[in-house]
């Protein structure tokens, strides 16, 4: 049977070492990396967070300002009437008056 010296077999354990410390070695990295990944999309999600808060608050508004507008075109054509009825009893009135005089 074949056997190894005393170099070979220290030669061979660390080329072995050296392998396994190599080959493991990205895990350690992508985990270092996962941990910097996860941070930066906690960050942005926080950043997008608060631009929702903040749209909401515009949406809000807009949605208070269509109400207010909405009302005031409800008003606005019984108004116009108002007036067109006012105008038309003022002419109503002045054409009496000079039928009588």
């Amino acid at each position: 049977m074949y056997t190894l010296g005393k170099q070979a077999r220290a030669l061979f354990f660390l080329y072995a070492l050296a392998f396994a410390i190599i080959s493991t070695a990205p895990f350690f990295v992508s985990a270092e990396t996962m941990e910097e990944r996860r941070l930066r999309l906690e960050s942005e999600l926080a950043v997008i967070e608060q631009d929702i808060v903040e749209k909401r608050g515009v949406l809000s508004e807009k949605q208070a300002e269509r109400t207010s507008l909405e009302r005031d075109m409800a008003i606005q054509p019984n108004s116009n009437r108002r007036a067109r009825d006012t105008i038309s009893r003022y002419h109503a009135l002045e054409d009496s008056r000079r039928n009588n005089r």
